[in-house]
């Protein structure tokens, strides 16, 4: 996603304008904080090893200084990103899970710092220094419990619900409470403060203690049930499974070294201070051993987690399909999990005396230092170096590359799959390159950009008249070499529409598909230009049907508005030529495009936002519906954004308001959609049982989600896709499933017959729920349906709210889309000359080609329909709608 600019220009324009220090601080991220928060933690245990070698102290104090100056520049330099791109930081930091949980490795890295400074300087120096490490321990209190609580607010406000989506990092704010814990015990143990000064400091380390050990506890078991549930996690959140050995070991640090603080011989506080019931010299003893007991039960906790994710790297970086490819700045994330697991082994051995303890802390020790100078090696050889400061920022490498994972988390699977496809821009499809042009421009005087400006319009004056007055056919000589296909009037060029592998008719809707991806054109039309979408003949129209036949169907940005944005005219041509195809897919993309329709919008002088704005989208969906006509999802959600407009007050900044409309579309792609979808998977998968044979019809998203969830779940099943042309999509719902690991096997609609009879459940997806209970959806879906019915299979119809309608539909006749007839696309192969290729069906006399891209299914055949809110009969279908709509 690009923003826009608040004096028009887009993001990516101001990105070029930029200098590279500015573009790299634009691009700064929260995982550079885990460096410091390793090289700390390591500091802390070659301090405290029981085992001391010479120098060792040395060289943590050196470590500890490297990590205070680290620290420094890098909190400085997110300051400064702070300062000058605050909604940069704003809009990561809401959209990003990861970015918005490693901001915890400030405090958590800001209080390994404060426990040198007891450590090392009140040791060297006296109490003063104590009293600092005091007094910054007290600053640490205040940001480990903003961090706690702050960020756990920010992750349930902004980010899905569901624990699919949940890394481990989720953690990292916990841990940032369990490290001020364990500080606040360092420093009252070693920082030579009074009684009277310890107790508060004492009292608010359990306090945080509490807080950190019950929140990872419940994370911990959440974290769980997601692997039992979904079994391995991806290799994107390989290194960061050994983050729950953090909080474990951290807690267990923190537990000892309290104890230690109220009892430890020498360190009597409590018995110094000896008020009340609880802090008494009896109860410092006990503290004090229960603190080395709890921390033994959590250090083995950690211990096994520890070994889990050893096993879990072993199997998925070394045994599993592809091995490791890459190694992230987040592999720092394993150095202080090793490093607090090391540092509460050190306690433990302290406080036994324990020679095997010793022993396993000091070579913990030296994995903990091997480990930090892997991962600083591996990410200095594997990390690809800077692009060229002169070299213009593709969209990947934008400011919100940062902001990238959560936003396609709260987005449907079938758009996520085309946010990592690069291609043209949509600059390209409307005014080719420019940058060339741009710079011939500069360098022009103005007398000759005037030339050159009458040249250019008296050249496109001439090529409308050209196209006018060509004619509607081909030449005879074009039919002799065999052009069985007509060209277009203004088609564009080869470049511009790019032709795609066979039967690749992938659903796609994110931004980066509706500005990138190159324009595909459908099955059958690979090898030649599309034909030319003429005035049809009277007797080329299905006479019934003629109410049907509208504009012909737009197929180039020929004539196209000057108001209309390019990301507009990209989607347009994509819907046009079927890349992006599926409801759910059409209406993300519309939206999404929305996004950046408003984002570049400025109010004209003399208008207000909320009446100009409804009027320019207007122009946007008008070019949209001459493309292909609107899905009832898109319908419905353009109502919605019409109504949030209107809704605008007039005297609302037109930033703040263009901000609040980019959010609500957010929420309404991520309630309506996405949490929709997997609300809709996990219902529809607890219906599947083992043993079962799965039949569906073409390719639906949420039936496809539905099929992965139950199979994930361990559920062993197999699966028949039926399918039928032109659009053949049930072929990338068989690859996909069978890719899975599914078995899966896929026949044409003709086998219908034979293949339903092995069938003991039918999942449908929908185009449309109309209000009487009908199902509109892809042609072929009503005889999927009427033959299960006949032999008595349950029909189960997946479908969103959002594709509810309180229209009444009673047959496919007075409510439907016709394609163009040249799509059916299937070659004659008879040689007799008398015979008519269905190719030149506009030569042909009495030829009527039909193409209905959807059939209505009877209520009476669908069994039950599951949505969002649950599964229900076809008769309430009005009911949901008035109820997602809160009409």
């Amino acid at each position: 996603m690009e923003d826009a600019h608040p004096n028009g220009h887009s993001a990516n324009g101001r990105r070029k304008q930029q200098s590279f220090l500015m573009r790299s601080i634009e691009d700064w991220t929260t995982l550079t904080f885990l460096i410091p928060q390793g090289s700390g933690v390591l500091a802390t245990v070659l301090f405290q090893l029981n085992w001391q070698f010479q120098g060792s102290q040395i060289i943590a104090t050196i470590l500890w200084l490297y990590t205070i100056l680290i620290f420094s520049v890098l909190s400085l330099i997110y300051i400064t990103k702070i300062c000058l791109f605050p909604q940069t930081v704003r809009k990561q930091l809401t959209s990003d899970i990861m970015e918005l949980c490693n901001l915890s490795s400030v405090s958590i890295t800001f209080g390994v710092i404060i426990n040198m400074v007891a450590l090392v300087c009140a040791k060297a120096w006296g109490p003063s220094w104590g009293m600092v490490a005091y007094v910054l321990s007290w600053i640490n209190v205040f940001i480990a419990f903003v961090v706690v609580v702050g960020i756990p607010y920010v992750y349930f406000r902004c980010c899905p619900p569901g624990t699919d989506n949940m890394p481990p990092a989720v953690i990292l704010p916990v841990i940032s409470a369990l490290t001020a814990s364990s500080a606040c015990g360092i420093v009252c143990y070693a920082g030579k403060l009074s009684a009277r000064a310890q107790i508060p400091m004492i009292i608010t380390g359990y306090v945080l203690l509490g807080i950190g050990y019950a929140d990872t506890a419940a994370l911990i078991i959440v974290y769980l049930t997601r692997l039992i549930n979904g079994g391995f996690p991806n290799k994107a959140q390989l290194w960061m499974n050994f983050i729950p050995v953090g909080p474990l070991g951290q807690a267990s640090v923190a537990m000892q070294i309290l104890g230690q603080a109220a009892s430890a011989p020498g360190h009597p506080t409590f018995a110094s201070y000896n008020e009340g019931t609880f802090i008494t010299a009896s109860a410092g003893q006990v503290l004090g051993t229960m603190g080395t007991f709890m921390g033994l039960l959590t250090w083995s906790y950690a211990a096994w987690w520890l070994l889990f994710a050893i096993a879990l790297t072993i199997h998925l970086g070394i045994f599993a399909d592809g091995g490791i490819r890459e190694y992230s700045l987040s592999a720092w994330s394993t150095v202080f999990p090793w490093g607090v697991f090391t540092l509460a082994a050190i306690q433990l051995g302290k406080a036994m005396n324990s020679p095997a303890f010793n022993a396993l802390s000091s070579g913990l020790a030296i994995l903990t230092k091997l480990l930090q100078k892997l991962s600083g090696a591996m990410v200095s050889v594997v990390t690809e170096p800077p692009k060229d400061p002169n070299e213009p920022l593709s969209q990947g490498n934008s400011k919100e590359a940062g902001s990238q994972s959560l936003e396609n988390s709260s987005k449907p699977p079938e758009v996520q799959k085309s946010n990592n496809q690069s291609a043209p821009t949509p600059n390209n499809v409307k005014n080719g390159s420019k940058d060339a042009a741009d710079e011939k421009a500069e360098k022009a005087s103005g007398v000759e950009l005037k030339k050159r400006a009458k040249a250019e319009k008296a050249a496109k004056r001439a090529q409308s008249k050209q196209e006018q007055q060509a004619p509607q056919h081909t030449s005879t000589n074009d039919k002799a070499t065999g052009a069985g296909n007509h060209v277009r009037k203004g088609s564009t060029s080869q470049s511009q529409v790019p032709n795609s592998p066979k039967g690749q008719h992938k659903r796609a809707g994110s931004l980066s598909a509706s500005v990138q991806k190159p324009l595909s054109l459908r099955p059958g039309q690979q090898h030649a230009p599309v034909p030319e979408p003429e005035p049809k003949k009277e007797n080329q129209k299905v006479a019934f049907l003629t109410h049907l036949y509208g504009t012909p169907r737009r197929t180039s940005i020929a004539g196209a508005g000057k108001d209309v944005h390019p990301s507009t005219l990209a989607l347009g041509l994509q819907m046009s030529h079927y890349t992006i195809c599926g409801s759910n897919a059409r209406c993300v993309s519309t939206l999404l495009v929305f996004k950046r329709v408003i984002d570049a919008y400025a109010t004209p002088p003399g208008t207000s936002l909320p009446r100009h704005l409804t009027l320019h989208l207007s122009t946007q969906i008008d070019y949209l519906v001459s493309c292909r006509p609107l899905s009832i999802s898109m319908g419905n959600a353009i109502r919605w954004l019409k109504m949030a407009i209107s809704t605008i007050d007039p005297d609302t900044p037109e930033h703040q308001a263009k901000t609040e409309l980019c959010s609500a579309i957010d929420n309404f792609i991520r309630e309506r959609i996405t949490v929709a979808g997997q609300a809709i998977a996990s219902t529809a998968s607890a219906r599947i049982q083992d043993g079962d044979v799965i039949l569906t019809f073409a390719k639906s998203s949420i039936v496809e989600r539905a099929l992965a969830e139950a199979y994930r779940q361990g559920k062993r099943f197999r699966v028949m896709v039926v399918d039928s042309g032109p659009l053949y999509e049930g072929r990338n719902l068989t690859c996909a499933l069978s890719n899975l690991g599914l078995e899966v096997q896929y026949a044409a609609s003709q086998c219908l017959s034979h293949v339903i009879q092995d069938a003991t459940k039918v999942f449908l997806g929908a185009h449309a729920m109309m209000s009487n209970g009908r199902l509109y959806s892809r042609t072929g879906t009503a005889l999927v349906a009427m033959m299960a019915k006949d032999v008595d299979i349950p029909v189960l119809v997946l479908c969103e709210s959002v594709k509810f309608t309180d229209k009444v539909a009673l047959d496919s006749i007075a409510l439907n889309e016709i394609a163009p007839p040249y799509e059916l696309g299937f070659p004659g192969t008879s040689n007799r000359k008398d015979d008519v290729s269905p190719d030149d069906w506009r030569d042909a006399p009495n030829l009527m080609g039909l193409n209905l891209m959807y059939d209505l299914t009877p209520a009476e055949y669908i069994h039950m329909i599951i949505t969002e809110y649950g599964s229900l009969p076809p008769s309430s279908v009005l009911v949901v709608q008035r109820l997602s709509t809160n009409t």
